[in-house]
């Protein structure tokens, strides 16, 4: 935590989100957390994170070194899903009549919520935009439904959300996770990953 703070002292370059336990405001959070980011550094990438996900920035780099000149990205380990139309149900879509007719709906290709970027321009629209743009009723699918109308390129990769454990097989991941959660879910594992995927590995 100490090394965070001096990182966002220093340099400004993380933004924090204050986010309800219902994460009601986590898209708002994510498009003003953008907003700030875009107006205050000039970067080819911006990346929204879970604080419980294992973020390997060598790695990061690297890999986003070899992606400068590949255009607009959206970047994430991607999936889909069918769109929940009863009420009361878990993951309900309120507005799930905006997908169309007939019961057989699916939510457009979006990136899991603990790990997911975009490119320069792509960000910068979604941050001049975001007084117009839609709010679904969960954030990751809301950012899918954006994508759609912007020409971009989609980089699914699961390096965005390996499990920690590859690491002692030699793999080298971008952010790692428990597979059991959405992060780490233990912070124990926060520290027993970061030796096995960063302190102790060589950047990938």
């Amino acid at each position: 935590k100490d090394a965070l703070d001096r990182e966002m002292s220093e340099n400004s370059d993380i933004v924090p989100l204050a986010l309800h336990a219902d994460r009601s405001d986590e898209i708002d959070g994510v498009l003003s957390a953008l907003h700030y980011a875009v107006k205050h550094h000039d970067a080819s990438f911006y990346f929204v994170v879970s604080d419980d996900l294992l973020v390997l920035p060598l790695n990061l780099r690297k890999y986003l070194t070899k992606k400068l000149n590949d255009g607009n990205r959206y970047m994430g380990c991607m999936k889909s899903g069918a769109i929940v139309t009863e009420d009361g149900k878990g993951w309900y879509e309120p507005q799930h009549g905006r997908f169309g007719d007939g019961k057989d709906k699916s939510y457009p290709m979006h990136a899991r919520s603990a790990m997911f970027g975009f490119s320069r321009l792509v960000a910068r629209h979604l941050a001049r935009s975001r007084e117009v743009l839609s709010r679904y009723a969960h954030p990751d699918t809301t950012i899918g439904t954006w994508m759609l109308g912007l020409d971009v390129e989609y980089d699914d990769n699961e390096l965005f959300c390996t499990d920690w454990r590859s690491c002692a097989a030699g793999k080298k991941p971008l952010g790692a996770k428990d597979p059991t959660c959405e992060g780490m879910c233990h912070p124990q594992n926060m520290e027993e990953g970061w030796k096995s995927c960063g302190a102790d590995a060589p950047p990938g």
